[in-house]
Order: structure tokens, then sequence, then C-alpha cells
């Protein structure tokens, strides 16, 4: 991935110079924390989750991210209209596939949306990644054997080489993959699993990094990194999942802003190629 220090100081300063606006058709329980966490990084949120606007807000935007956490018929018809456009536009599309394995309804949406939107990236937990992939019974298993890593790995490359899009799936371990190649990253804080928003905040993040990043899974890979740190950072000061994620957001704001030497702390990642 050749130097991802420089790769992210690069993303970090083209942010804050271009403040490109990132689309976020997100859910009602994450929708303030996902506008202040775009603002943290450097880039300028809208949320826009109506049919009545969706299709021509998007064309302002230089990202899209797709969050099905809260989906009604609306907002679902919202989706799949904007993201037509950003791809006959160009603009990168992101999708967060929330609560995917749980209905039937979050089922069908997701391969709606993969059908009729040219997907760039998707990111999940374990078990909504193998849910999309085609395994079944996934969302109680989360807990238990959708977190082993080589499982999460092998369901990850199979629906990168289903869909053409970079998939990043994270927990304990973050994997994300092109379906050739393949990086695992170790970062983040267990504080991550106990805290409501902060799958749909890493979305947020990549879909900003998406936005100025060039190679998508480059990209994907460095904005998992920042906020995996961020969430280290974060932790040492947490008293709480509430505290902890607005902590969480400051970090990144700092490590963007007044911290950045921090950034010399992040491993340098080795690329997997698969067969």
């Amino acid at each position: 991935m050749g130097d991802q220090i420089m790769g992210m100081r690069g993303i970090i300063r083209d942010l804050q110079e271009q403040r490109p606006l990132i689309h976020h058709m997100t859910n009602y329980v994450a929708m303030t924390a996902v506008a202040d966490v775009t603002a943290a990084v450097g880039a300028s949120p809208v949320v826009a989750r109506s049919s009545v606007e969706a299709y021509d807000m998007v064309r302002h935007c230089s990202a899209l991210v797709l969050n099905m956490g809260t989906p009604d018929s609306d907002s679902a018809l919202a989706m799949i209209e904007a993201g037509e456009e950003a791809g006959r536009m160009g603009i990168p599309v992101l999708l967060d596939p929330v609560g995917l394995g749980s209905t039937e309804y979050r089922h069908s949406l997701a391969e709606d949306l993969l059908r009729r939107v040219d997907v760039d990236a998707i990111r999940g937990n374990g078990g909504e990644i193998a849910a999309m992939a085609g395994e079944e019974d996934t969302v109680r298993g989360v807990e238990s054997r959708h977190l082993e890593s080589e499982y999460v790995w092998r369901h990850a490359v199979e629906l990168a080489r289903s869909t053409g899009a970079v998939v990043a799936t994270t927990g304990e371990i973050d994997w994300v993959t092109d379906g050739r190649r393949s990086v695992r990253i170790d970062s983040g804080h267990p504080m991550m699993a106990s805290t409501v928003g902060t799958g749909c905040l890493c979305s947020a993040v990549a879909g900003c990094f998406l936005a100025v990043g060039g190679d998508t899974l480059s990209a994907v890979c460095l904005a998992l990194q920042l906020y995996g740190l961020a969430g280290e950072r974060a932790a040492a000061s947490s008293p709480g999942p509430v505290a902890y994620r607005n902590q969480l957001i400051d970090s990144l704001f700092h490590l963007t802003r007044s911290a950045p030497d921090a950034l010399d702390e992040l491993q340098s990642l080795a690329v997997r190629e698969e067969e």
C-alpha cells in the first residue's frame, strides 16, 4: 500500500482544503453523530433521506453513504434513486447494511441496492457481511463464530468478488478486501462494541475518505486505521459509552488538526494477495 502515513496525511489535507460535501442517507439513531464525525475529519455533511430531494441532493456531493439502519419505504426508494444518480455522475457510494440478516425486508432492500446501484464499498460487522454473502442465521451469532477472523475474512472476499465492491468487515479484527487483495487491520478498542452507532460513524469516515482518496481499497483501509486509532485514544478518558462516543469524535478532530504527529503510531499494513 506504499507509505500509508503519507497517504493518510494527504487525504486529511485534501479533506480540509476541499471540504467535500458528503451525502449521508443514514439512520435516525446515529444521524447527529454522523454529521458531527464528518465535520470532525474536515468534510461537510448533509443528511437527506426523503425521496422528494435525495436524488437532487446527491448531484452536489462528492460521496454518498447509504445506511440501512432505520429503513422505510420512502427512504428505501430515495436510497435507490440517489445511488443510481451517483453512479451516473461517478460519485463513490458506500453501503452500510445495518441489521442485515434480521428481517426479510432488509435482505430484499440490500439485494435491490446491489442490483441497481454501482456500490464502490461495503462496510459492516461480521454478521452483516456474512448475511450479505449468503450465510443464514447470522444475527445472534455475531458475538460468537461470526467474529472469528478467518470466517469473517472468507465471507468478505466472497462478497467482494460477487459484487465488485471493496468490502470492509469491522470488529475485534478488521478486514478490507477487493476480492484479490486483503488487508488486516488491528486497531480500535473494546468500548466500540459497547457504544451505539460506532459502526455508522466508521462508515461515515470511510465515505469521507472515498470522496478524496483515489484507490478505493487504500482509502477504506486508511479510514479504518484512523478511526481505530481515534477509538484507542478516546478510551483513555472515557467513563462510559455515551461519553466514549463523544470522545471518539473529538479524538478524530484532534488527530486531523492539533495532534497529527499521533499518526506516526499507525502500524504498517501488509497486503495479502488472494488466489
